[in-house]
């Protein structure tokens, strides 16, 4: 007989992993913010568009992992907090 919280512990040190990695893109989208709404004209705003579309896809990427994770440990309430987008 399985037990069914054999792999649970690796799930939730995964979960703590993909977390910490939203917390880094977040606080890397803010910077390349500040960085880019300093720069005057066109070249400015298409290089904040550039990095907002990685920055989307990777919490995408990110958003998705964490809905799996759930629905595999049967917990509705892990990482329950919605992404903010700028």
């Amino acid at each position: 007989m399985k037990n069914p919280n054999a792999g649970t512990s690796s799930m939730f040190s995964e979960l703590d992993q993909v977390d910490t990695h939203l917390k880094e893109v977040r606080h890397n989208f803010q910077v390349l913010k500040a960085k880019f709404s300093n720069m005057k004209g066109e070249v400015g705003l298409q290089l904040l568009a550039i990095s907002s579309c990685f920055v989307l896809s990777d919490l995408s990427e990110s958003k998705i992992v964490l809905k799996e994770s759930r629905q595999i440990l049967g917990e509705s309430d892990i990482g329950n907090s919605t992404v903010q987008q700028s």
